[in-house]
């Protein structure tokens, strides 16, 4: 089964309470929450004018949610280790720096 754009933005609003409160169980801070929330929704509705889904969309947001978190996660750790100069780098957390998004 394929939907339009339309019906998958619907869709996606339909399951915001969802991600909300998975958002709130993955992160303590409400700000940050909201930020992976706003994310997730962004993300999957320039993925979802590219391409129609088929099947349910719950695990693919979800995903999404947790690879966010992992992201921003991942981020900040650097960016704390990238504050600390006795320690230098190595080539693999320069690289996982490079490709990790920067959030808003």
């Amino acid at each position: 089964m394929t939907r339009s754009a339309a019906e998958l933005q619907l869709e996606i609003q339909a399951l915001r309470p969802d991600l909300d409160a998975f958002a709130g169980r993955l992160s303590s801070d409400p700000g940050e929450a909201a930020r992976l929330v706003s994310l997730v929704i962004t993300a999957a509705s320039e993925e979802a004018s590219q391409e129609e889904r088929a099947g349910d969309l719950r695990p693919w947001l979800f995903g999404l949610m947790r690879a966010a978190f992992h992201s921003v996660e991942r981020r900040r750790r650097l960016d704390r280790t990238q504050r600390m100069p006795d320690r230098p780098w190595n080539s693999a957390q320069v690289a996982v720096y490079a490709l990790t998004p920067r959030t808003p």
